[in-house]
């Protein structure tokens, strides 16, 4: 018998009602090292990017570093 997932309901209709107020963020210059720490010592997945005057300019995710450093690996390993 299969079992019946609870709906759920996604109680905002703008994005100002889901995001966060204050994030936390990279400047665009920080390295590798420091996303990877602040990301895992916040238990983060993802933080916005910003610019010297604090505008956003992106976002870096878990994913992105991961596929940096698997990239970075091959590049070490094939020098190319």
């Amino acid at each position: 018998m299969k079992s019946k997932l609870p709906h759920m309901t996604l109680a905002a209709d703008t994005a100002a009602e889901l995001m966060s107020p204050n994030p936390i963020s990279l400047q665009r210059d920080a390295s590798v090292h420091e996303a990877i720490a602040l990301m895992t010592d916040r238990n983060f997945d993802a933080a916005p990017v910003i610019d010297e005057r604090g505008r956003p300019v992106g976002v870096v995710t878990i994913s992105d570093i991961i596929v940096h450093d698997r990239e970075y690996a091959r590049f070490l390993k094939t020098g190319d």
